[in-house]
């Protein structure tokens, strides 16, 4: 069965820093929240999934060692956004550094491009960009095991 094909995709992200990301996904992305179990702050868990199009998000706490300076998760998630959305209210938080190529990474290493489409009436995942070691070997796992194609 291809991913491609398949009607739904999760994307887990892990982090310590579960009220920023909650601002940064609801008041400044602005993904609709689809479920929240908080267990915090006993448990130190908590999950929060948002409904990014055909993609959801899900933000599972972890602790602060999951995580080093300068260290990245290797995928960027390119977002479709609305023409007049609030770009300049993303750099404005503080949440996010701007690098090359419109790329914003996060304090944990996260990265997301943000892509105006006149269509688009909300921010949607509109693609999922890997950063691989070994290109043959990815391209064999993700086209083989799990039937995607690379673009």
């Amino acid at each position: 069965m291809s991913l491609r094909r398949a009607p739904l995709l999760y994307v887990f992200y892990e982090t310590s820093r579960i009220r920023e990301q909650r601002e940064l996904f609801e008041s400044v992305i602005g993904v609709p929240v689809i479920e929240v179990e908080p267990h915090l702050p006993h448990h130190r868990h908590g999950v929060f999934k948002y409904d990014a199009g055909g993609i959801i998000l899900s933000h599972n706490m972890s602790g602060p060692s999951r995580f080093r300076a300068g260290e990245s998760d290797g995928m960027t998630a390119v977002f479709a956004v609305p023409a007049d959305w609030p770009f300049d209210r993303l750099r404005a938080t503080g949440m996010v550094t701007e690098g090359a190529g419109g790329v914003f990474t996060d304090a944990e290493g996260r990265h997301f491009r943000f892509v105006p489409d006149p269509e688009a009436e909300r921010a949607t995942v509109a693609e999922l960009e890997l950063t691989v070691r070994d290109l043959d070997e990815a391209v064999a796992f993700y086209g083989g095991p799990l039937g995607m194609e690379p673009l």
